[in-house]
């Protein structure tokens, strides 16, 4: 029988369709999704935050995107797809850790049958994004309601959360200095908590959350906890969670960042396991993710 070909496809973040919805590539996504159908021993892994469960809920999520939902049906029906649960997509499939249906099933991480390779989403490691689980209760981190007011604010100021931001605080200085003119009553400090708040939200969303710049502590984390995993006995290893597609190489081991779907300033990848080997490949020419020139 001819080796298994994994697909490993992180942080879409399919969400609503509004300027809340990060995903940009559905053409890609659509693409990659017929050449592993046309693989007959291809299995797809959705390394986490596939959906933006997180500034929306999920039948939006489900309207919007309808014909990659649809395709995945069809892919199903034909091959194994595992869904590694992430942080913006925790609720509700953490609940169905450990549960499936005919060829779906949802887990924690991942790895094969027979080989030394550990994947998860990476959030595990990231101390604002962790989930807890006790008694059978999921709890998640508070920076869920974070980017829930950031996903009502892009559904109004477009799809940058922090321009968006910084327009509302903009806005929000002009109201209250035409009112403080034109109403001798009014009380000029009235506006200024919603306008920290504001300012503080930007401060956040630009350096504590990948979805315009990164984490502030960039790869290391993630890099160290690879590491860490590695001598725990496993030789290869992918996350997702830091939106930045990237190559490690360890010796004889390597660790692999399958990126993500929602920027511009990298392309849509993918990372693929094949016959003990894994690589990075762009999801626009299917080849291997060049890193772009400093």
């Amino acid at each position: 029988m001819p080796d298994e070909v994994i697909y490993f496809v992180s942080d879409t973040h399919l969400g609503d369709g509004t300027g809340a919805d990060r995903f940009r590539y559905p053409d890609q996504l659509m693409g990659l999704l017929r050449k592993i159908q046309s693989e007959p021993e291809a299995h797809l892994v959705l390394l986490g935050d596939f959906m933006e469960l997180w500034a929306t809920s999920l039948e939006p999520v489900l309207i919007k995107h309808a014909p990659i939902f649809f395709m995945l049906g069809q892919l199903a029906a034909t091959h194994p797809i595992t869904y590694v649960v992430g942080n913006h997509d925790c609720l509700p499939w953490y609940y169905f850790v450990g549960q499936g249906t005919g060829t779906i099933r949802i887990v924690e991480e991942y790895t094969p049958a027979r080989s030394a390779l550990l994947a998860l989403h990476g959030h595990q490691f990231d101390p604002f994004n962790q989930i807890n689980i006790t008694g059978g209760h999921v709890k998640v981190p508070w920076t869920r309601r974070l980017v829930q007011a950031v996903g009502f604010i892009g559904r109004f100021g477009g799809d940058k959360a922090g321009d968006a931001v910084a327009d509302a605080g903009t806005a929000l200085e002009k109201a209250a200095t035409t009112l403080e003119a034109f109403l001798p009553d009014w009380d000029p400090t009235a506006h200024r908590n919603m306008s920290s708040f504001l300012s503080q939200a930007r401060r956040v969303l630009e350096h504590e959350s990948p979805g315009e710049r990164g984490y502030p502590a960039g790869e290391r984390v993630y890099e160290e906890a690879a590491g860490n995993l590695m001598r725990r006995g496993a030789r290869l290893v992918v996350m997702g969670h830091t939106h930045h597609p990237l190559v490690r190489r360890f010796g004889n081991r390597t660790y692999v960042n399958t990126g993500s779907w929602v920027w511009d300033r990298y392309p849509p990848t993918y990372a693929r396991y094949s016959r003990g080997q894994l690589e990075l490949l762009e999801a626009n020419t299917h080849k291997p993710y060049a890193p772009p020139s400093a």
